[in-house]
C-alpha cells in the first residue's frame, strides 16, 4: 500500500533549440499549478527536473526553466531517464508517481517515438504511476503525438495541448480531472 501522505513529480522538458521563450513559460505556468495542486493534496511532495535534447540531464529548477540548448530531439532520453529515476528513488509502494513531459513535438522520428511508447508503457505497466500527462506545447502536428494518440490507450496517460497563453489553466483542469489523488 502506498504512503498516502508522499509523492513524487518528475517534470520533463524539451531543451531543444526550438523551444523559445513562449514554450519556457507555459511550461513554467503549467508546472507551477499542477505541482501547486498535488503539494495541497499531499504532505510530502518530491520533484525532478529533467531537460532533455538529444541527451538526458537532471537540472536545478532553474536551469529547467531557464536553459535552452541546440540541436534535435529524442524524446526518448528524457523518459530514460524518468523510468530510471522512479525506479531508484520512488517505488510505487512508497510514492504516488506523476510524470510531465513538455514538447513542442519535434523528435528525431518513428524509431525514437516507439522507443517512447515502450519506455512509458513500462512506466505504466511496472511502475504503478498515478499519471503520466504529455503537454504539446503550440498545436501543430507532431508525430509523437499521434503516436500516442492512435497507441496509449491506459487511462492514466493524458494529452494537453497549449497552443497560447491562456490554454495553460484549461491544460491544467483536463490533466487534474483525469488525475488519480489518492
Amino acid at each position: 500500500v502506498r504512503d498516502e501522505n508522499s509523492a513524487a513529480v518528475i517534470l520533463m522538458r524539451d531543451a531543444s533549440g526550438s523551444m523559445g521563450e513562449f514554450e519556457k513559460y507555459v511550461t513554467r505556468s503549467h508546472a507551477w499549478w499542477y505541482v501547486d495542486f498535488l503539494r495541497d493534496k499531499y504532505p510530502a511532495v518530491e520533484t525532478v527536473f529533467i531537460l532533455h535534447h538529444t541527451e538526458a540531464e537532471e537540472v536545478t529548477e532553474e536551469s529547467f526553466f531557464k536553459r535552452g540548448e541546440s540541436g534535435g530531439t529524442m524524446c526518448s532520453s528524457g523518459n530514460q531517464l524518468a523510468f530510471q529515476i522512479m525506479r531508484e528513488r520512488f517505488p510505487s509502494s512508497r510514492y504516488n508517481t506523476y510524470v510531465l513531459h513538455y514538447s513542442d513535438g519535434d523528435n528525431l522520428g518513428e524509431p525514437d517515438n516507439k522507443i517512447c511508447l515502450g519506455l512509458i508503457g513500462e512506466m505504466l505497466n511496472i511502475e504503478d504511476i498515478n499519471q503520466y500527462g504529455y503537454i504539446q506545447t503550440g498545436d501543430r502536428s507532431s508525430s509523437l503525438r499521434r503516436t500516442y494518440e492512435q497507441n496509449i490507450k491506459d487511462p492514466r496517460f493524458n494529452i494537453a495541448v497549449i497552443a497560447d497563453k491562456t490554454q495553460v489553466h484549461q491544460a491544467l483542469r483536463q490533466l487534474l480531472s483525469e488525475t488519480e489523488v489518492v
